[in-house]
C-alpha cells in the first residue's frame, strides 16, 4: 500500500486487488480513508498477519459496521502487567446507581452525523453519563465525534454543534467485573439466609 499523502487535500490510490481508496489529509497531518471501493483487501499466506500500526476507525455513521468471522482479541489482562490490584468494594451499592433502559435515538443523532436514519424499534442499553459516575473508565469519546466530522467541527477544528464536551460511548466489557462482584456478594447474602433458616 502506498504511503499516506503528505499534502493537504484528497489523494486517490489504486489497489492491486481491484479496489481503490482515497486519503483525505488535513493541515495537522490527520489522515482519513474515504470513498473506498470494494474489494478492499489483500490475501496473506498461511500464518501471516496484516498489522495496522495505528488507530483504525471503521465507518463514520452508525450505518457502518465492522464484521468479523473469527474472534476479536484486544487489549491485555495479564497479572504480570498489573499493580495496585484491589477488590471492588460495595458492588451492589454501585450497581444500584445504574440503569438498563429502552430508548429511541433522537433527531440530533442525525444532525451530528451519528445516525443516518432513526428506527422506530426501541434500542436497549445504558446511559453513558450515568455509568461515568460509577465506572469512569468504562466511558470513552464516541468514535463519530472526531475533528473530520463537519457536522460537529469546522475546518478550524472548533465545535459548531453547541456542545462543550465530546459525545460519549460505553465499553460494556468494563461493566462485567462489577457484575461478577455483585453476584458474589448476593451469594454471600443467600448463604447467610440459608444458615438462618436451617438454624430455626
Amino acid at each position: 500500500m502506498p504511503a499516506p499523502p503528505s499534502i493537504s487535500g484528497i489523494q486517490e490510490h489504486e489497489l492491486s486487488h481491484g479496489g481503490a481508496y482515497q486519503f483525505l489529509s488535513d493541515s495537522d497531518g490527520g489522515i482519513t480513508l474515504i470513498n473506498t471501493s470494494f474489494p478492499f483487501g489483500f490475501t496473506t499466506g498461511v500464518n501471516q498477519e496484516c498489522a495496522i500500526k495505528g488507530t483504525l476507525q471503521v465507518g463514520v455513521t452508525s450505518a457502518h459496521a465492522l464484521s468479523c468471522a473469527g474472534d476479536v482479541i484486544a487489549f491485555a489482562s495479564d497479572a504480570r502487567l498489573k499493580m495496585n490490584i484491589t477488590d471492588i468494594d460495595h458492588p451492589l451499592e454501585k450497581l444500584n446507581k445504574l440503569r438498563g433502559v429502552y430508548y429511541n435515538w433522537n433527531k440530533k443523532s442525525i444532525d451530528v452525523g451519528f445516525n443516518t436514519t432513526i428506527s422506530q424499534e426501541p434500542e436497549i442499553g445504558m446511559i453513558a453519563q450515568e455509568l461515568e459516575e460509577v465506572i469512569p473508565t468504562a466511558v470513552k469519546r464516541a468514535p463519530f465525534d472526531h475533528k473530520g466530522n463537519r457536522s460537529i467541527y469546522n475546518d478550524k477544528h472548533v465545535r459548531i454543534d453547541g456542545e462543550d464536551s465530546p459525545y460519549k460511548t460505553i465499553q460494556l466489557e468494563k461493566v462485567v467485573p462489577l457484575l461478577i462482584e455483585c453476584i458474589k456478594e448476593q451469594q454471600v447474602q443467600i448463604n447467610e439466609l440459608k444458615l438462618k433458616m436451617e438454624s430455626k
